[in-house]
């Protein structure tokens, strides 16, 4: 997770956020591994302790579970990344694609008519539950979704961290520039 500042001459020219987001298949290949890795370690020890009691025997056999939790740690650790940048000449660019679109990088219209940015509430696929993601509010009552279900705290920071990057980008020297020059 990091702020994205691009600046040339000194005026900031874009501004937005990276984050992560977790995967159902990264989490489902996660629980695998580690539960993969921990069988056999509990099958090693179960073998060292009543047929072998040989420790260089024992030591192979755990070296053939370690990468059960080598690949366990990657995908547990590794997600998504996902990013906004909002552009000093308004548009609005999501580099990795947008949540449901992947095809689609940039999002229509210009970003002096969002309204507000924040954390919104969806029921869940097949009803299971509540889904938290970040959306963007626009002037005319369009809502677009800019994350896949993430933790509450996660999209409450990526709506929080955008509208500090939009206020900048609006408060600067370039975006004011390229707003003039449009008039």
């Amino acid at each position: 997770m990091k702020e994205i500042r691009e600046s040339q001459g000194g005026d900031l020219r874009a501004a937005g956020y990276q984050w992560e987001e977790p995967t159902d298949i990264r989490l489902l290949l996660f629980l695998g591994f580690a539960a993969a890795g921990t069988i056999g370690v509990m099958l090693c020890i179960d073998a060292f302790i009543t047929i072998h009691r040989d420790p260089l025997r024992f030591a192979a056999m755990i070296c053939f579970t370690a990468p059960a939790f080598f690949f366990a740690y990657y995908f547990h650790v590794e997600g998504r990344p996902r990013s906004l940048i909002f552009h000093a000449n308004g548009s609005i660019e999501m580099p990795e694609g947008v949540p449901g679109f992947w095809f689609r990088e940039w999002i229509g219209g210009h970003h002096e008519c969002i309204v507000s940015i924040e954390r919104v509430v969806d029921d869940g696929r097949n009803g299971s539950g509540k889904e938290y993601r970040a959306a963007l509010y626009s002037r005319g009552g369009d809502v677009v979704r800019i994350t896949g279900p993430v933790h509450p705290d996660m999209a409450h920071r990526v709506a929080v961290q955008l509208t500090k990057a939009l206020q900048e980008l609006r408060s600067s020297e370039a975006y004011l520039n390229a707003m003039e020059s449009m008039l």
